[in-house]
């Protein structure tokens, strides 16, 4: 129970804290070969493809487990922080916005082990 209600009230205040989202598409997927997550942001238009984005990506209590610019309309994170440790499979959340906050996208995904099923799940 406690760990439910933890995960609600980060959830809560996750929400409550960012700025205005865009509607866009963004595809996350994982090659089960080589475990990189790859965020597509090619459903997007008319962003010009050689657009400049930030990446955050956050744990399911809210701290920040890594962040990334990236120029393009796709990104493949390999599953590590930012210091280079693999991260704990779970629902992780992100963030993706350009400087003109044109796109400004927010959603979950879920890290998994090699051998587990891949669920990828959109806000």
């Amino acid at each position: 129970k406690r760990a439910f209600l933890a995960l609600l009230l980060s959830t809560i205040l996750f929400a409550c804290s960012k700025e205005e989202e865009t509607q866009h598409n963004v595809t996350v997927s994982r090659d089960a070969t080589t475990l990189i997550y790859t965020f597509d942001l090619s459903a997007i238009s008319p962003v010009p493809s050689n657009t400049s984005f930030e990446l955050k990506i956050f744990s399911k209590s809210g701290s920040p487990v890594f962040t990334t610019s990236f120029t393009g309309l796709k990104y493949g994170w390999n599953g590590k922080t930012s210091d280079g440790n693999a991260v704990a499979d779970g629902m992780y959340t992100y963030i993706i916005k350009n400087a003109d906050k044109t796109v400004n996208q927010d959603g979950f995904f879920y890290v998994l082990s090699k051998n587990s099923p891949l669920i990828m799940e959109k806000v």
